[in-house]
């Protein structure tokens, strides 16, 4: 899955922390994340390949998230490109601190496509807000954060293999492990089936 996630410089302190925050939930979702610093000229040629009626790089992403709180030009454009692509599109507008809706003119006159969906967020509620947003689209997860400690003692050879690894992959041996543990998980159909059965009422 692809999203392509906006969000403009902010102008506050406070929005400043919330669109780290924004950026952080984003990335944490099992998806390839693009914003208005990724280049795109090949995703563009790729689709252009596809399909010669391609206009926009947008036709390339399964959905757009826009941060739009504060006023902002490019929020306005986004939007109105993201409805006439017709690209599942959430604009997300900070509880208690929006000035300026950026749709609000537009649904004087219009009535909103089912494609755009608002939501008023507290920093708090946004992991889930985005997350059941994304899974109307795919069978998508929000990544862990690591968060438990784990002991694993291992012989000198692999502490050699996990350094060599881990120095050619530009990681720690805690992230090459993790990531090598995650490949294991999603390709294990019988303990994802287990996971479901355990969550099932």
């Amino acid at each position: 899955m692809k999203i392509y996630l906006y969000i403009p410089e902010p102008k506050s302190e406070t929005l400043r922390a919330t669109k780290e925050h924004v950026e952080q939930v984003v990335r944490r979702l099992d998806a390839e994340v693009f914003t208005q610093h990724s280049d795109v000229s090949t995703l563009i040629a790729q689709q252009n390949k596809r399909s010669a009626a391609s206009t926009s790089f947008l036709d390339s992403m399964d959905a757009v998230i826009i941060e739009g709180t504060e006023p902002d030009a490019d929020v306005g454009y986004l939007l109105a490109l993201a409805i006439a692509h017709r690209r599942p599109t959430l604009l997300l507008l900070h509880k208690g601190r929006v000035r300026h809706n950026p749709i609000e003119t537009f649904e004087k006159h219009h009535r909103l496509p089912q494609t755009l969906k608002t939501a008023y967020y507290q920093p708090a509620s946004l992991p889930a807000i985005i997350l059941q947003f994304v899974e109307r689209l795919a069978d998508i997860r929000m990544r862990e954060v690591p968060t438990i400690k784990f002991t694993l003692r291992v012989t000198p050879t692999i502490e050699r293999f996990l350094a060599w690894k881990a120095k050619r992959t530009s990681q720690t041996k805690a992230q090459f492990v993790r990531e090598l543990l995650e490949r294991l998980l999603k390709e294990d159909r019988a303990f994802r089936s287990s996971q479901r059965n355990d969550n099932d009422p």
